[in-house]
C-alpha cells in the first residue's frame, strides 16, 4: 500500500513541478508557428528586419527577441506534437543563440554576454522538461539534448 502511495505522489508531483518550468520562462505564445502556412513569410521578414539593424544595440536586442521567439516556437512544437518540426525548430534554436554568442565575443561587450549567459542559462530548465516529452534517447530527445548541450558550450564561451 505505501508503493502505491508513493508511485502515485510521484506521478502527481513530478509533473506539476515540470510544468512550473515551462511556465517561469514565461514566453509569449507566437501567432504563427512552424508548420502553418504564412511561416516561411514571417522568416522572411525576421531576415530582411534583421539586416536593417544598424547599430549593434539593436542588433542584440532583435537577436535576443528571435531567441525569445525560437524557444516559444520549440514549446508549442513540442506540446503540439507536430513531430516534423521538431528537428527545424531544434536547429532554428540553436542556430540563433549561436549566431548572437558569436557576434557578443566578436563585440567584446560584458554586460550583453552576461545578459544572453543569463538567459539561456534560465532556459536550461524548460529545455530539459521538453527533452523529457519524449523516450529518453530516442531522436528526438536527441534533439532537444543537442540544444542543452549548445546552450552549455555557448555560455561557457560568454564567460
Amino acid at each position: 500500500m505505501k508503493k502505491i502511495i508513493i508511485v502515485l505522489l510521484f506521478l502527481v508531483l513530478v509533473p506539476s513541478i515540470s510544468a512550473q518550468e515551462l511556465e517561469k520562462i514565461n514566453l509569449p505564445a507566437q501567432v504563427v508557428n512552424p508548420g502553418d502556412f504564412y511561416y516561411s513569410a514571417i522568416r522572411l521578414w525576421e531576415k530582411i528586419t534583421e539586416r536593417f539593424q544598424f547599430n549593434n544595440d539593436a542588433k542584440f536586442r532583435y537577436s535576443s527577441s528571435l531567441i525569445d521567439k525560437r524557444v516559444s516556437e520549440l514549446i508549442f512544437v513540442i506540446k503540439d506534437k507536430r513531430l516534423d518540426e521538431v528537428q527545424r525548430s531544434s536547429e532554428r534554436l540553436a542556430y540563433q543563440v549561436g549566431v548572437l554568442t558569436e557576434f557578443l565575443i566578436k563585440q567584446k561587450s560584458s554586460q550583453e554576454k552576461e545578459q544572453l549567459r543569463a538567459k539561456i542559462n534560465g532556459f536550461l530548465p524548460a529545455l530539459s522538461e521538453l527533452r523529457d516529452a519524449y523516450p529518453a534517447n530516442s531522436s528526438y530527445w536527441m534533439l532537444v539534448q543537442h540544444d542543452i548541450n549548445s546552450f552549455k558550450e555557448y555560455s561557457e564561451k560568454l564567460k
